[in-house]
């Protein structure tokens, strides 16, 4: 189970007895996670930047995306990102190889 808070996310392995918190992940005010089963990795954003995460659940690793919109929701269609903005409406990410930027 995977939980986004005001401090950042949270993870358990143990069905809630004990948490961890992705501590490298420099995020906090998550508005939403989302879980992308296809590439197994969860996209945290917030509305309070304009940077989307896609984290590894096995590594916890992560490559970051700026977008240039504070983003409330972000979810996979195919290999693109769609996106809803509060200001902007739905973005969709443009079809590129080099979409994925930074890298941590």
């Amino acid at each position: 189970m995977w939980v986004g808070a005001r401090e950042g996310v949270y993870f358990t392995r143990d069905k809630g007895k004990t948490w961890m918190w992705v501590h490298r992940l420099p995020l906090a005010g998550v508005d939403e996670l989302y879980y992308d089963g296809q590439r197994n990795r969860i996209l945290v954003s917030s509305r309070a930047s304009d940077v989307v995460y896609s984290l590894d659940i096995k590594s916890l690793t992560w490559k970051w995306m700026q977008t240039g919109y504070a983003l409330s929701q972000v979810r996979v269609a195919g290999d693109r990102l769609l996106a809803v903005s509060l200001d902007d409406g739905v973005l969709g990410e443009p079809q590129s190889d080099s979409a994925e930027v930074g890298q941590r």
